[in-house]
């Protein structure tokens, strides 16, 4: 029996390599990860991966039958306050 997540929230890092994210959201891919939400804190944006491709959500809000609706212009506030 194979074991897939049923969601996958990859967070970028400053020093991360595109091609080590790319390869990552590819097994998640071929694992056939149902959720694939690519997170990056610094610019402040919110993709979602599946096998139509890769999608830029400008309202940073995500939802999965899992977890529901994350909004994550409310983590980006919270990671400011956190900054001041």
């Amino acid at each position: 029996m194979l074991l897939r997540p049923d969601l996958a929230i990859e967070i970028l890092s400053p020093d991360g390599k595109p091609g080590e994210t790319l390869e990552r959201i590819s097994d998640y891919l071929r694992s056939e990860t149902a959720d694939i939400w690519i997170v990056d804190p610094y610019g402040r944006r919110l993709f979602v991966a599946g096998p139509a491709g890769l999608r830029d959500i400008p309202e940073l809000v995500a939802e999965t039958a899992l977890v529901g609706s994350v909004d994550f212009n409310a983590v980006f506030r919270q990671l400011d306050e956190a900054a001041d």
